[in-house]
């Protein structure tokens, strides 16, 4: 059980360490920021085909006439009607 949650920690510590450098790159301040790498993230590169990120659902409704209908409420209530 010890060995299980080790194993677990330093997956998950990778994992999080690939996303901030991700994260890094995509915002540009990778060059400039003074964050240090985990000491362990080259050793546990062969994990990387293994790691994928999931597909998320979500219970949003998208295009949806209630929707249109609320959001043209909204601007009628913004916008002055010119008669």
């Amino acid at each position: 059980e010890k060995c299980r949650k080790k194993w677990k920690y330093m997956r998950d510590t990778y994992k999080r360490e690939k996303n901030e450098e991700k994260e890094r790159k995509k915002s540009g301040s990778g060059a400039a920021g003074g964050s240090q790498r985990w000491k362990y993230v080259s050793i546990l590169g062969f994990l990387e085909p293994y790691i994928t990120d999931r597909d998320t659902s979500s219970n949003f409704r998208q295009n949806n006439d209630e929707d249109v209908s609320v959001v043209a409420l909204l601007e009628s209530m913004v916008t002055p009607e010119v008669v």
